[in-house]
């Protein structure tokens, strides 16, 4: 099968690490794939960065941002339409960015199917960072996106539901999980030398590891682990990544006079990433958003850590409170202090909630080219046998708005 793998993103972050992960799993599977990129096309692989797409949008104004997000569609539109001329395509895999419309239209124009992938809902997820300035548009066109994909894939039920609510049609929403490479992750990964690196012999060690972005609550989990005992006894926190928070937490835990106690390691090379998660005696996850299926988790999960994560309904389709893992209230950090302090103490317990998280990867086939297998099952299963070309009423670009509201009715 030949695959189209369009995507939005820089590959700067977990999001290149999905796709990247996803791509390799569909080559392994025997497929030819191109990837179709806001940096480019490329027939094996990923094109290099271009200078003149490195626009760090987070200094930008929102409106020019969004007014940015909604003419990439022209160039997506150029790049796919040239990709689906000069060679026949079975699938075109998209993963969702905000006000990217620009597959649904190569998917009708070529009569090629649309397999989306919704990892977040854009015009919830961004006003946390910056309020929309056009929100209802953004979330017309999602809706609108949602409904003319052959199919859409939801990260999560939590996420599949909020879509439904939303007016995604529910016959073409299902959910696929994140998922990893368990020969990469596994639990015969040493951490030894990287607790030799950072002077953590002695000690329990809980910690992150992560793109470090605001709605992860590092700042809560430093100062209610200071406001404890724990450090007191002997817990070391290690938090392994970059992002937009990083010198806040740096400069936090330099204030508080922790830096023995609380390493922060900055940016790790990704093949440096299973053995980061292996030092860990307890990995960590404060904070999610009431969507998302951290791909952290799975990553702790396959290497057979004890995890401590929020109780909420997106966490709770990966882990089960007291088997493979230990659950808190979210938002409660006295809880998961509490919850620390008592596995600090279980050293019995912590092996058989990780022994517990592997299993689950194993049994539920939490791995990338198992998602990419369901992912082509789905259009193997008729999914392409609904319509694929362009509905007459759609002539006009004036006219999306109109459609989008008549898709959120369906």
């Amino acid at each position: 099968m030949r695959i189209i793998y369009h995507h939005r993103t820089q590959l700067d972050d977990a999001q290149g690490i999905h796709v990247r992960a996803m791509v390799r799993a569909f080559q392994e599977l025997g497929h030819e794939v191109n990837v179709v990129s806001l940096l480019g096309s490329s027939s094996n692989g990923f094109p290099p960065a271009k200078r003149s797409w490195r626009v760090h949008t987070s200094g930008l104004p929102r409106t020019v941002y969004e007014a940015l997000s909604l003419l990439y569609n022209v160039l997506g539109y150029c790049r796919l339409g040239r990709a689906l001329r000069e060679r026949r395509t079975d699938l075109i895999y998209e993963r969702y960015a905000l006000n990217t419309f620009c597959g649904v239209l190569a998917s009708w124009r070529f009569g090629v199917p649309l397999l989306l992938e919704v990892n977040a809902p854009w015009p919830d997820q961004l006003p946390s960072l910056a309020a929309l300035r056009f929100r209802r548009l953004a979330s017309r066109l999602e809706r609108w996106v949602c409904a003319n994909s052959t199919q859409t894939i939801a990260v999560s039920d939590a996420l599949r539901q909020l879509l439904i609510r939303q007016g995604a049609p529910e016959d073409r929403l299902t959910v696929m999980h994140n998922a990893v490479d368990p020969d990469v992750f596994n639990p015969a990964v040493s951490g030894q030398e990287v607790r030799q690196r950072y002077g953590l012999n002695d000690g329990l060690v809980a910690g992150f590891v992560g793109w470090l972005r605001p709605w992860h609550g590092l700042a809560d989990l430093i100062d209610a682990v200071r406001s404890s005992a724990l450090l007191a006894r002997g817990l070391r926190l290690l938090i392994v990544g970059i992002g937009p928070v990083f010198e806040q937490i740096e400069q936090r835990v330099r204030q508080l006079g922790l830096e023995n106690q609380i390493i922060l390691t900055g940016a790790v090379a990704h093949e440096e990433v299973p053995a980061h998660v292996a030092a860990l005696d307890i990995a960590l996850q404060p904070r999610a958003t009431a969507y998302a299926c951290p791909m952290k988790l799975i990553e702790y999960m396959a290497m057979g850590r004890c995890i401590v994560a929020p109780d909420q309904p997106n966490i709770r389709e990966l882990l089960s409170d007291g088997v493979s893992a230990r659950l808190f209230p979210a938002g409660d950090y006295r809880a998961l202090v509490h919850l620390l302090s008592e596995l600090m103490d279980t050293p019995v317990e912590r092996s058989a909630l990780g022994r517990n998280a592997r299993r689950t990867v194993i049994e539920r086939d939490l791995t990338w080219r198992a998602n990419a297998t369901r992912a082509l099952a789905l259009i193997r299963a008729g999914h392409h046998d609904r319509e694929a070309s362009r509905p007459a009423a759609v002539e006009r670009p004036d006219d999306w708005p109109h459609q989008a509201r008549r898709a959120g009715k369906r």
